[in-house]
């Protein structure tokens, strides 16, 4: 199984800037094109949720798309916590404020506790719950991953860097060839020994190509360090990202 873990802005953040906020959404969306299949909402179990906090990881998240919940499991931290005092996670949500509640419920009650210090095989048996719960859940929304209009417009912005790469690739490999071939022609007169040092030169390009990060990679790079793939992809999905963070605004929620 191969997993990609992306890191987000923080979801009950109340005092993130605005721009901050739409570059870091874009980078996520880019990260993450065509779409996800899980998000995970990561909760400090001795955290105390007020309803202002409970608004914002609302506001936060939804400005990832509609119907995000479908796709999102709460992960509860320091479940520690919860065997020091002999507690189970169900006692603990029964008992928790309404805000973390009504967060819970729209997941579908999808939720799992992390022992932060746990090794070994105990660590191992966190994860493969994890797992098994992300595969259920993807069962159950048919395999489908999530994705909306701006996911797919990050995709077809990032295809066309992909290819952008290649064909860049291809023009500089075309010529290095020829270039090759005359250092090879000017230093050889014998046809046969022509060929056999152009074939081994030709082969050590091929090898120094093969070896670079595949297109994929490089435009996931870019856009990480804020390259030029992220301006191209700000550029692309900016003005859909901010009127998602002016939408919320306007309902009142508190994004400075």
């Amino acid at each position: 199984m191969n997993l990609e873990v992306i890191d987000t802005p923080g979801t009950s953040d109340t005092n993130m800037p605005k721009d901050v906020l739409e570059k870091e959404i874009v980078k996520c969306i880019g990260m993450s094109a065509p779409g996800p299949h899980c998000f995970l909402l990561v909760i400090n179990i001795e955290a105390r949720y007020t309803l202002e906090e409970k608004d914002a990881i609302y506001t936060n998240f939804r400005l990832f798309g509609e119907n995000i919940f479908k796709y999102t499991i709460v992960v509860f931290t320091k479940k520690d916590t919860l065997d020091y005092h002999k507690k189970t996670l169900k006692e603990h949500v029964n008992n928790a404020s309404d805000g973390l509640k009504k967060i819970i419920q729209d997941c579908n009650y999808r939720c799992i506790a992390f022992n932060n210090h746990a090794t070994g095989p105990a660590a191992e048996e966190q994860v493969f719950e994890l797992l098994k719960m992300i595969s259920a859940m993807q069962s159950g929304n048919k395999e489908e991953y999530y994705t909306d209009e701006r996911y797919l417009k990050a995709e077809e912005t990032l295809k066309e860097q992909y290819k952008a790469i290649e064909d860049e690739r291809k023009r500089e490999m075309e010529m290095e060839i020829q270039k090759i071939k005359s250092k090879v022609e000017q230093k050889y007169t014998d046809i046969n020994e022509q060929q056999v040092e152009e074939k081994k030169l030709i082969d050590q390009l091929t090898y120094r190509f093969s070896q670079l990060l595949p297109p994929r990679y490089q435009v996931m790079f870019e856009l990480a360090k804020d390259g030029h793939v992220f301006e191209i992809l700000l550029a692309s999905l900016g003005a859909a990202a901010m009127f998602a963070v002016k939408h919320f605004a306007r309902k009142g929620f508190r994004i400075t």
